[in-house]
């Protein structure tokens, strides 16, 4: 059948992360066609209503869809499944609500809490997500329907998210004052408390890829004013908007899944490795160790699947965790869940993606391997899960 393996158009002067999209496109689509099936690129950019014409010409029995950025933006990355939806078309991967919950770091990390799976504290200026008093990560049990947030959790859920305005835990401004309220003088609204943290990590919102991230992105003591000036100075070169995220000293993992008749597999965990690391120097998985080839972090921050057998309680608690993600966003087709896990052995959720990389030298491509799964085999599983 013919299938339509659409991307974000990639400019001139493309960083090697947007040009990743092509090499994305080429495997992906010599995959398809060992499948017997007729790949047809197509770059997408802004101008949605040609996108939509080119559609309607060509037919395709489905999308597979690469898109990551749109004109370079990540938070435009939501608008093409969007357009397919709209146009009816069917595709691979995370539908546009699951899209654009997990490509928004801060939404995502409300509904993690929401769900109660532990993401680390943050910051943003207007608004806080507080660790507990003890330091370990708020949970709330999830039930067999991954439900887990009700009318009894709402004061404590609502208590994390302290803001200066009425934005409710899903990011959304609403009137939520009662009549009773309405006889009681306004208050001035209250600025949200600085979690602690030994250190944070200043962070895009939108934009993926380890875009803007290296290790002078973490703060050591930083206080509020210091954290909001640095976030002010950063803002523009994070696409636009970040936030403070308490930095994780520990492990590095990526639980890659993929969709089979039963529910998602969880495939191989892979470990992050920091080698040569000295001491004093920050463990982030940045720009450079994903990118720029040469450079000291990038040759020093090898993807392992070796665990020595202490790990496998572990293991077993992020690859549950991993499972929840998949539910708690809808997700479709393949995804990727980033973990770190600290001095104490307690796992955090960085973030969760929807569309991971499907380079062959990513990891989720490495993770298939480790299961024996030939590439146009895992191609023939996300398709199935579109088609059937």
């Amino acid at each position: 059948m013919k299938i339509a393996v659409t991307h974000g158009e990639v400019g001139a002067g493309a960083g090697r992360d947007e040009q990743d999209a092509l090499t994305q496109v080429s495997f992906v689509s010599r995959g398809l066609a060992a499948l017997g099936h007729e790949p047809v690129a197509l770059p997408i950019s802004l101008n949605l209503a040609a996108a939509a014409q080119t559609l309607a010409s060509l037919r395709p029995a489905m999308v597979f869809n690469l898109v990551e950025t749109i004109a370079g933006k990540g938070n435009l990355i939501h608008l093409f499944p969007a357009l397919l939806d709209a146009l009816k078309i069917p595709y691979t991967g995370a539908g546009t609500e699951a899209m654009f919950l997990t490509s928004n770091k801060l939404i995502a990390k409300r509904w993690l809490a929401a769900a109660g799976l532990p993401t680390p504290p943050w910051f943003t200026g207007n608004e806080s997500g507080q660790d507990c008093a003890d330091g370990s990560p708020f949970m709330i049990p999830l039930d067999k329907h991954g439900a887990g947030f009700d009318a009894a959790s709402r004061p404590a859920l609502d208590s994390r998210f302290r803001g200066n305005d009425s934005m409710d835990i899903y990011g959304f401004r609403g009137n939520n004052r009662s009549r009773d309220d309405e006889a009681r003088p306004a208050l001035p609204p209250a600025a949200p408390s600085l979690p602690r943290a030994e250190a944070w990590l200043i962070k895009s919102v939108w934009e993926h890829a380890s875009i803007g991230l290296d290790e002078d992105s973490v703060l050591f003591g930083a206080d509020r004013k210091r954290l909001l000036a640095e976030m002010d100075a950063r803002c523009e070169a994070l696409g636009g908007a970040c936030l403070a995220e308490a930095y994780i000293d520990g492990r590095e993992f990526n639980l890659s899944l993929l969709a089979g008749e039963g529910g998602p597999e969880v495939l191989p965990p892979a470990e992050i490795r920091f080698d040569g690391y000295p001491p004093g120097k920050v463990r982030v998985v940045g720009y450079r160790s994903k990118w720029e080839e040469g450079t000291f972090e990038f040759a020093n921050t090898p993807r392992s699947f070796q665990f020595p057998a202490q790990d496998d309680p572990l293991l077993s608690q992020l690859t549950e965790l991993a499972r929840r993600c998949w539910k708690i966003f809808d997700l479709r087709g393949y995804a990727r869940v980033d973990f770190r896990v600290d001095k104490a052995g307690r796992p955090w959720i960085l973030e969760v993606n929807a569309n991971p990389c499907l380079s062959p030298d990513a990891g989720f491509f490495a993770a298939t391997l480790r299961t024996g799964l030939t590439f146009p085999e895992v191609l023939c599983r996300i398709i199935k899960k579109v088609t059937s």
